[in-house]
């Protein structure tokens, strides 16, 4: 895997891609599941350098200027369609990418607990 699934340099690398990219046009980066997708796993990595890039990376495709206190600005949440590409990275060799899967798997669900039911019986 490379980019926003690969090793700590690479995703940290995407992540500030990605952030550049939503100073200029977040709504390329919030209008895509797939990249919205990405960043908001990487927001629940246990590595400080992936999990703040990936913080700095939502918030600043949410409204926030780039140097927002990426520690104590909350994120505002996914979209509801957040499981879909969640679930296979559940399974995922890499255990880092599928721990933080579940991780940002399940803070999606607590800011949607309409969607709970739903995807709970996809796991």
């Amino acid at each position: 895997e490379r980019g926003a699934l690969g090793g700590e340099n690479n995703r940290v690398a995407a992540m500030e891609t990605l952030t550049a990219i939503a100073l200029k046009q977040p709504k390329l980066v919030r209008g895509n599941p797939l990249i919205e997708n990405r960043i908001w796993l990487n927001c629940y990595d246990k590595a400080d350098r992936i999990k703040n890039a990936a913080r700095r990376a939502w918030l600043v495709a949410h409204g926030h200027s780039a140097d927002v206190d990426v520690g104590s600005t909350p994120l505002d949440p996914p979209t509801k369609m957040y499981a879909v590409p969640l679930l296979p990275l559940l399974s995922n060799e890499d255990s880092a990418i599928a721990s933080a899967a579940a991780a940002s798997f399940t803070h999606a669900v607590g800011m949607h607990p309409g969607t709970a039911e739903k995807n709970i019986v996809k796991l």
